[in-house]
């Protein structure tokens, strides 16, 4: 099973990051504000801006803390330059802004 690490920009331009084994369903539930509570539920409509696989949940989580514990601004360089501030994963994927 995979992982992932996810990053959304919400329309208020801050940032929501969460991990899922099923990113595609996860993420349809944030457009369709599945979880009422959410963070994202009030920040519609949201971009996936990043997403990372990992092989285990716990590095899948482990990577999800570490970059919601960043400043946006550090987020914001790291979506910005693709710099690897994650240490021990694989280089991020991007996903191209439309």
């Amino acid at each position: 099973m995979v992982y992932h690490v996810y990053i959304l920009k919400c329309s208020d331009g801050t940032y929501y990051t969460g991990h899922s084994d099923q990113l595609g369903k996860r993420l349809a539930e944030h457009h369709n504000q599945v979880f009422s509570d959410c963070y994202t539920a009030t920040r519609l409509p949201v971009e996936l801006v990043f997403q990372q696989p990992f092989a285990t949940q716990q590095g899948a989580i482990a990577n999800q803390q570490q970059i919601s514990s960043w400043s946006q601004a550090k987020l914001e360089a790291f979506l910005a330059q693709g710099e690897q501030l994650v240490s021990d994963v694989p280089k991020p994927q991007f996903i191209a802004h439309t």
